[in-house]
């Protein structure tokens, strides 16, 4: 969802305010509204928030997933799955849970 009148502006959350954009067409609109610098900086700004995953990331979506109700065999198969996927690099410990169940189910 973008904002026709960005929030920045005083822009609303109202239907009337929203839009439905691809991610490439809501990066240009905010590059041509604050200046393709200004989305840069907050681009990586996001992207550093999200430390990369670690095998404790991985061990405690394990724990996660056995919590669930899935077995030993059964969550180590999804989580191999998802370390040979280049998205899971920068995946916080929820996206790979939401990911692993997605393999799972």
């Amino acid at each position: 969802m973008d904002h026709v009148n960005p929030k920045a502006f005083s822009g609303t959350e109202t239907a009337v305010n929203l839009r439905v954009r691809c991610r490439a067409h809501n990066a240009l609109y905010a590059g041509q509204v604050f200046g393709r610098a200004h989305v840069a900086r907050r681009m990586d700004l996001r992207r550093n928030k999200c430390p990369p995953p670690t095998a404790a990331s991985f061990e405690t979506a394990a724990r996660g997933l056995r919590s669930l109700g899935f077995r030993e065999p059964e969550a180590r198969r999804a989580l191999e799955t998802l370390a040979t996927k280049r998205d899971m690099e920068a995946a916080p410990v929820e996206t790979i849970l939401r990911e692993a169940l997605l393999v799972l189910t």
